[in-house]
């Protein structure tokens, strides 16, 4: 607990450096409005509420933001009590600054998490419980209809977010220039890590993972927990034990230092962020990368992109399993608002189909089956790929609360894999001693 609130105490300081001020990229650039309380709602006027969110609705080549400022704006007009404006933050800057801002009495009415977070948040009390609301909702509206559970929501007994996306991490790919050099889409690692060597070149990476430790190392996590869970692997045991260190985690790690090795990547991943990986992919400088679905939008929205197929995580042999990282973007009820019972009427308007359809006409995974179903989205380019993210999800995935401190250890964890990568540091070694300082932070 000590390590965890001293986690938290860094994070806020860290915002309070950093200030309100956004930088470009992150799942998709923020503005820089600076924090603060909302509208207490005099008679007469509506309640004004604050969503605090990643996305910027004024990014508009972005399909997420687009559709984001499309639902906003189609709630605020069938409303004539509650106005909602947005917010929008840097994810790799979102956390730190609602934790500082609810620690000095104000924050957002409404709060996106995203789920590997959201035990931050909860410990840190940035949100407050909606069980009263979802389990309601979930009874009447959405038993039949959401895919997620109440007992897959819970933290503590308590409901504290309701995703509003599902989201799988998968293998992108250029088809294009897998048939140039006459290869199908990779089945194992193995075929993968070979399949890279041949479609890189001088000037193009064939296989990249972001290695930096910026925005919370992301890239990396989001490569390295698939490949993790393919070679058998987890990331903590039943008590919140860190396990990477063991058989797997070593293979996992060397599996990407043969990518090195092979020429397929080289140490300009050192820097690279989320960001760069599905720039890179837009671009044409990368042939293939694990990222999450979410970003099939973005990276797609070129020339270049359009030849970049998706394909399910390869186990290392055929047969094995390779379970599918899920996780998606929560929307929360702000610890210090005033207005609870406004920002659910939200809250539920952001999970109903009408708002549902226009996510998955963003190419996000909607949390409704009945979206599925319509005909808006049926007629999309890319149902068939929506149908298979969604069976990928549901055959073998499994969302996972990560936590509280689960940044500070991704950060570490990338760093040491550099070292073992680039500079040929020990592996088991070098895990052994993340491992275990994350243990012994948390006795």
């Amino acid at each position: 607990m000590k390590k965890l609130w001293a986690f938290i105490f860094t994070v806020v300081m860290i915002g309070a450096l950093a200030g309100c001020g956004n930088s470009g990229g992150g799942e998709t650039s923020g503005s820089s409005n600076s924090p603060g309380n909302s509208a207490t709602g005099d008679a007469g006027k509506p309640v004004e509420l604050r969503l605090w969110t990643f996305l910027n609705p004024e990014q508009q080549d972005d399909p997420r933001s687009a559709a984001l400022k499309s639902i906003v704006a189609s709630f605020n007009a069938s409303q004539s009590d509650i106005k909602v404006s947005v917010e929008s933050v840097h994810f790799s800057k979102i956390d730190s600054q609602v934790i500082q801002a609810t620690a000095s009495g104000g924050g957002p009415d409404i709060l996106n998490v995203y789920t590997d977070l959201l035990k931050m948040h909860t410990e840190a009390k940035t949100i407050q419980p909606i069980t009263k609301y979802a389990a309601e909702w979930l009874a009447q509206e959405g038993q039949d209809d959401y895919i997620y559970s109440a007992d897959q929501l819970k933290l503590n007994g308590e409901i504290m977010a309701m995703p509003w996306e599902a989201r799988v991490f998968t293998l992108f790919y250029r088809k294009d220039l897998y048939d140039a050099a006459g290869l199908k889409a990779p089945e194992t690692l193995p075929e993968l890590l070979a399949a890279s060597k041949q479609v890189g070149d001088g000037n193009r990476l064939g296989f990249a993972v972001g290695m930096s430790e910026g925005a919370n190392a992301a890239s990396f996590m989001e490569t390295y927990i698939p490949i993790l869970r393919a070679a058998g692997g987890q990331m903590f045991d039943a008590d919140g034990k860190a396990v990477f260190n063991d058989d797997a985690g070593v293979k996992a790690i060397n599996f990407l230092k043969d990518m090195v090795d092979s020429g397929a990547m080289n140490n300009q991943t050192i820097s690279m962020t989320a960001d760069d990986i599905t720039s890179g992919l837009k671009a044409g400088n990368i042939a293939t990368a694990v990222s999450g679905t979410m970003r099939a939008s973005a990276i797609r929205g070129s020339e270049v992109g359009q030849n970049i197929l998706t394909t399910p995580m390869p186990p290392f042999e055929k047969g094995q399993p390779a379970p599918t990282m899920v996780a998606g973007q929560t929307l929360a009820i702000g610890a210090n608002t005033k207005h609870p019972d406004q920002a659910w009427e939200f809250i539920k308007y952001y999970l109903s189909k009408e708002s549902q359809i226009k996510w998955a006409e963003a190419g996000v995974m909607p949390v409704l089956s009945s979206a599925y179903e319509d005909a808006a989205v049926t007629a999309l380019p890319n149902y068939e790929e929506l149908l298979r993210w969604k069976q990928e999800a549901s055959e073998s995935g499994q969302i996972v609360f990560y936590p509280a401190d689960y940044t500070l250890l991704s950060t570490d964890l990338a760093k040491a894999a550099q070292r073992i990568i680039f500079q040929n540091a020990p592996a088991k070694e070098t895990l052994d001693a993340v491992a275990g300082n994350y243990n012994a932070g948390k006795q």
